[in-house]
């Protein structure tokens, strides 16, 4: 027996952002934007990403690791750090940052971007397998939380 079709018009909340829903037309809306007519006003390519959404689902994430929704099960303070490999922009680091996450930065780039955003470098954690020197130097000049070291040769590049 095959299962029932689902309908393909449907806009599923585990994947699309929680104010995506159809208009009268049929047109696809995030966060109160008809999709067809963002590009007439924004340069294509582009990213929309809807603020209300990642705060919520942010939320979430800090709320299920909590103390308070878990109590004496977690015995130290739980910290989420966003990698920003997955994407990352200085506003939307900004966002993160003021929801209350830390980031987990893999390139002088990426750090440079989240530092622009006004993070704590305290905050973040320096972590990549292939680190250059020039890039160790500039994180430590900057006060970086944390590094990971992935290799014997790094604490020799770190030590320098």
């Amino acid at each position: 027996m095959s299962k029932p079709t689902q309908d393909i018009n449907e806009i599923s909340q585990h994947i699309w952002p929680l104010t995506a829903k159809r208009n009268s037309a049929g047109v696809l809306e995030i966060g109160g934007l008809d999709v067809k007519n963002i590009n007439s006003t924004n340069p294509t390519p582009i990213f929309v990403m809807d603020e209300a959404d990642v705060i919520s689902r942010v939320q979430r994430y800090l709320k299920s690791f909590s103390i308070q929704s878990h109590g004496s099960k977690l015995t130290k303070p739980t910290r989420i750090y966003y990698a920003s490999k997955a994407f990352i922009a200085s506003r939307f680091a900004k966002l993160l940052d003021e929801q209350g996450l830390y980031f987990d930065v893999a390139t002088e780039g990426e750090l440079r971007t989240v530092l622009a955003a006004g993070v704590d470098p305290s905050h973040i954690i320096f972590h990549g397998n292939n680190k250059l020197v020039s890039e160790i130097a500039f994180a430590l000049d900057k006060k970086v939380g944390l590094f990971v070291i992935d290799s014997f040769f790094e604490i020799a590049r770190i030590s320098q």
